[in-house]
Order: structure tokens, then sequence, then C-alpha cells
């Protein structure tokens, strides 16, 4: 499962730099993935803690601490770079957002900027001086649209996933009959929103979060299931890595020429499905491998740092641009997950029940 985190994470750096030479998950899909494997992992992590507050403080930690950390190291190298060379860099938009956008849309973009939540309502809302905020259909028609004041922009997704961990220690209670229906109601309402209203593109097919929300529940349901049997792969962690690598990287190949036949977001339906039947085995193969979860504790930290390092390759003209990016995200990610969510891990670790008997799940 570490493997397959990590390998949609890089997915994402690529997504955000150029093309590799043969096809990868674009970024949608690694997110919508992601989303899936957020909801196993809750699923998973049910018993480990002794109460709501403990979950919670833990998910705090685990998310905000290393966000927090790019956050203001991003704040500091724009106000840096605004002094010494005259361009702030990820804060430039703001030099004029009350004048563009307004003081509502400033403010609400302010505390999204630091609380994560409400960076995807902003890919829903529009807004200019003197008017107020209002709703926007598709923001890549907004001349000024406010996800331009987020100075870490991939974290739309993230400040979903904030309100599905609010959401965990209700949804626990829930039964699979229950689970079932929250996975069924949302897809059938992404169904007819592509079918009838002509929501299959960004941000509806991603970013809404009304229609994500069922990705969650499939992976808690599907992680609740018993029965699960682990795949028989290699034991050595070199070959079974390599192998894991070529068969996401074969869907991907595939994925990608559905998209092209009937568009991505009805290829979704398809592929997300099958992502959910992987999981569980998946996780159970791989579940004891210490290097495994390595690869799958760098990919937040990617996640989180990849912007920066795209950043610094964006002028780079060169076929190795996506490559370059790969290796200075993992060279950042490496660094905060060394100086940052170790110790903060050890940390979440006391908060957990002791028991023998709990297995060790990936990105809890």
């Amino acid at each position: 499962m570490g493997a397959l985190r990590l390998y949609l994470a890089l997915c994402v750096v690529v997504a955000h730099s150029s093309a590799l030479p043969f096809p990868t998950h674009s970024g949608t899909e690694a997110v919508q993935i992601f989303f899936l494997i957020s909801g196993f992992n809750m699923s998973l992590v049910r018993d480990r803690y002794p109460d709501t507050l403990s979950f919670l403080r833990s998910r705090f930690l685990r998310i905000y601490v290393p966000a927090w950390t790019v956050l203001g190291t991003v704040f500091c190298l724009s106000i840096a770079s605004g002094h010494l060379r005259g361009h702030w860099q990820a804060l430039e938009p703001w030099r004029d957002s009350l004048r563009v956008n307004g003081w509502p849309a400033a403010i609400l973009a302010a505390i999204s900027n630091v609380f994560l939540v409400g960076q995807d309502w902003l890919m829903f809302l529009a807004g200019k001086a003197g008017s107020g905020l209002w709703f926007c259909a598709d923001f890549w028609q907004d001349p000024a649209p406010l996800h331009r004041l987020l100075l870490l922009p991939q974290m739309w997704s993230v400040a979903m996933e904030v309100v599905f961990y609010l959401m965990v220690p209700w949804l626990w209670r829930w039964n699979r009959r229950c689970l079932l229906l929250l996975v069924i109601l949302p897809a059938t309402a992404r169904i007819v929103g592509y079918a009838f209203f002509g929501l299959g593109r960004d941000p509806w097919d991603n970013r809404f979060l009304p229609f994500e929300i069922g990705l969650f529940a499939l992976g808690m349901l599907v992680q609740s299931i018993p029965g699960r049997t682990a795949y028989r792969l290699p034991r050595a962690f070199a070959p079974r890595t390599i192998l894991l690598l070529c068969l996401f990287l074969a869907i991907a190949v595939v994925q990608s020429r559905v998209d092209r036949a009937i568009g991505a977001h009805w290829a979704a339906l398809v592929f997300l499905p099958l992502w959910a039947w992987i999981l569980p085995g998946l996780f159970a193969a791989t579940r004891n491998c210490r290097a495994d979860r390595i690869l799958g504790d760098l990919s937040y930290p990617v996640y989180l740092v990849h912007i920066l390092a795209v950043g610094l390759v964006a002028r780079v003209e060169t076929a190795w641009k996506a490559p370059i990016a790969i290796g200075i995200s993992l060279l950042l990610a490496e660094a905060l997950r060394r100086g940052i969510e170790g110790p903060l891990d050890r940390y979440r670790g006391r908060l957990r029940k002791v028991s023998g008997t709990i297995p060790t799940g990936p990105g809890d």
C-alpha cells in the first residue's frame, strides 16, 4: 500500500510539471484513489484510539503540523523574494487582492490558507471588490479566480479529507448497509450530474465534496468486509515494489485509453471500483513490510512540497523537467519526514491504544 501511495503522489508531481514519455495516472485520478485509501485507512484504525478526542488530535498533528511547516516556508520565501527580486512568488496575487476580489474573498482565502477547510469551496466561488462573493460554476472562466490566493493550491484535496476526518467518528458507528447507501447516493448524483447537467468537468468531477464523499465511504466499506486475502507477491522488497509499479503503470495505460474513448469522468466510474477491489489484498500483502511503510510515509510530504519543487524547475527547458521535479520533491519530502513527521509520529503513537493484535495501517 505504501508503494501505491507514493506512486499516486508522484503522479500529482508529474501532472503539475510536465508529462513523462509513458502514461501515468492523472492528478485527478490520483487524488480520487487517495480518497479511497483514506476511507480504507480510517476504517482500519477505528480500534486504535481510546476516544474520539485522541483520534482527532492525532489527525490534527498528522495533517496540520507538516502543512503549517511548508506553508510558513512558502510564506517566508515569498517575502524574501519580494524584497530581494521584486517578485512576491505565491504572495503576488495578494498585492491587488482587495482591489480585485474584495474583503470577503480575501478574508475567506486567508482563513482557508491557515486552517485548510474551505479551500475546495474557493473552487466554486467568485469575488469582486464591492460585489461580495457569489457561486461560480466554472472557476476556469473567472478572470480573477479565488484559488490564486492559496499559497499551497494543491491543499484543496486535503481540505476535503479534513471534513471527512471530522465525520469519521460518526461513520464508525454505521453498519455496512448505511455505508453502502453513502456510496450509492453520491454515485447516483454524480451520474445524473454528468449525464444531464454537464458536470463531467473540473471542478465538478473531483472537487465537489458531496460527490467525493462516496469514495471515502467506499474505502471504509471494502475494509470492513471480512475475508481479505493477500496477493501473491515476491517476498523481497525490491522485486515486489517493481512489480507493483509495473502494475500501476499498466492500469494507467489502459485507463488513459478508456479516458480518450469515453471521457475521463466516465472512466473513473469504472476504475475507482476496481481500485477499491484491489486495496484489501494489496494492504494484506504489504502490511508487515517496514520499507513499504516508509514509502507510504513519504506520500504526504511529497504532496506538500511538490509545488515548491515544480516552481524550482518551472523555467528549466528540458525533457527531464518531471524527473528533476520528482527528485527534488523526494529530497524535500524526506527532510520533512525526518525533521517533522518522525517526532510527531512518536508522539501520536502514545495516543493510540496499546494492542499487539491491531495491524499497522498505512497513513495512520
